[in-house]
């Protein structure tokens, strides 16, 4: 499977080779650890994530045609992050599940490992790779010492949010 990606991405030149092969390791890594169900969740959330990040909102058919997965199972993906919080937002969603997401999975991930839950049974609740969690908790400690300089960091500084959370000494 993998091989074959990146053979189809070096063809089409789309997305950069570096991007994909991060991205392919990371369902891997996901559908290894923790399934087939993680792998799809972590990848609709990653692509509803970055059309957010880019100002841009998709609909249920849109995702259903990226799926190939019908409206109602894309609800249920999507209904397991916004019961959790994660802000996933999906045009045309009723008010009920709007009122239900709070802030992103980074800082949802990094709070609740703040708060000592178990980092494997947040990053399965939540279908983030080791790769994604580390990358997370290395821009938070960016955004604690002031070195925002990576670009994560720079991109969503709603992590800083948790800095007033933590107590001194802890």
């Amino acid at each position: 499977m993998f091989n074959y990606l990146v053979s189809e991405i070096k063809t089409r030149r789309e997305v950069s080779l570096e991007e994909a092969i991060l991205i392919a390791r990371e369902d891997i890594e996901l559908m290894a650890e923790f399934g087939i169900v993680a792998l799809q969740r972590g990848r609709l959330a990653r692509i509803i994530e970055e059309t957010y990040r880019q100002e841009a909102i998709l609909d249920g058919s849109r995702l259903s045609v990226l799926f190939l997965e019908a409206n109602r199972g894309l609800r249920q993906n999507l209904k397991h992050f916004w019961e959790q919080g994660v802000l996933l937002p999906v045009s045309g969603m009723c008010r009920e599940n709007r009122r239900l997401m709070k802030d992103h999975r980074a800082v949802l991930a990094l709070g609740r490992y703040l708060g000592g839950a178990d980092p494997t049974q947040v990053r399965k609740s939540l279908a983030v790779s080791i790769r994604r969690s580390q990358r997370w908790w290395r821009d938070f400690k960016a955004v604690l010492q002031g070195r925002i300089g990576t670009p994560a960091a720079r991109s969503d500084r709603r992590l800083a949010g948790i800095r007033g959370r933590i107590q001194p000494g802890t």
